[in-house]
């Protein structure tokens, strides 16, 4: 429903008809029905969950190793943007798996235990 609604927004309503106005309104009304086609969609869940990680490793990468590649290959800046991208999602993706989802766990038990306790005392 969503996807058919930007899809007629953006494509089959003809500009002249509306304006740029049209379009950002049309989709905040849309947004809602967005977000409920996705809800459920892996891909989405796991682009959510590897947003944070690639805003906090970013900037890392791309001064430490930017400024490295960027010395040896000064003229080539598609490889630099492919290997600082690469670096970046793989850094991310070992925030996740080493990190993140490590402090979770040990969150879930911390709030269990203590809620298991809290039950106790009533």
């Amino acid at each position: 429903m969503a996807f058919l609604s930007v899809f007629f927004v953006t494509c089959i309503v003809p500009k002249s008809l509306t304006n740029e106005w049209f379009y950002y309104f049309s989709l905040f009304l849309l947004m809602p029905f967005i977000f409920l086609a996705t809800q459920k969609n892996r891909v989405d869940q796991f682009l959510g969950e590897l947003s944070y990680p690639i805003y906090i490793s970013h900037w890392f990468i791309l001064h430490l190793i930017g400024s490295i590649f960027a010395k040896k290959f000064p003229q080539n800046n598609q490889f630099l943007g492919l290997v600082l991208l690469f670096l970046t999602i793989g850094l991310s993706l070992l925030l996740i798996k080493f990190i993140i989802n490590p402090m979770e766990i040990h969150r879930k038990n911390v709030t269990n235990k203590f809620l298991s306790q809290a039950s106790e005392i009533r």
